[in-house]
């Protein structure tokens, strides 16, 4: 039901790119066919050993599908982390650890440039009126 959902959405096309962020290995295969030919796969949900799944590597392979693991601190540390700089935003300049800033509607581009040298650190803020972007 999930997928024809999304297919419908996309007018039989599918998703440019999925975020499985749940941290549960079976819903990758179903990520997976979420995707238009030559789509892109962002997997930071499973940053812990959850056990493994199956999938079809063919269906990568003949839909010429990117995958791109993410990994390095664990989810039970975000709301510390962010209630902390809320509280420290007046104090440090939180600002100045994103070497670039993109609007929602520029996620793709946001999304090369941080697979740049050039980036630290790359911010989509999902409330940036696309006015204020500036692109380099």
């Amino acid at each position: 039901e999930r997928i024809a959902r999304i297919k419908a959405e996309t007018n039989g096309r599918g998703a440019d790119i999925v975020v499985e962020c749940v941290g549960r290995p079976e819903v990758f295969p179903e990520g997976l066919k979420y995707l238009r030919k030559a789509g892109m796969y962002l997997e930071p949900g499973n940053f812990v050993d959850c056990g493994s799944t199956t999938i079809n590597v063919h269906e990568i392979c003949a839909n010429n599908l990117r995958i791109i693991g993410m990994n390095n601190h664990t989810h039970t540390k975000y709301k510390t982390v962010m209630e902390m700089m809320l509280r420290t935003k007046n104090q440090f300049p939180w600002h100045r650890f994103f070497s670039h800033r993109y609007p929602l509607s520029a996620t793709e581009e946001a999304i090369k440039t941080s697979m740049t040298k050039e980036s630290m650190k790359v911010l989509i803020d999902p409330w940036m009126d696309d006015s204020q972007f500036c692109a380099d």
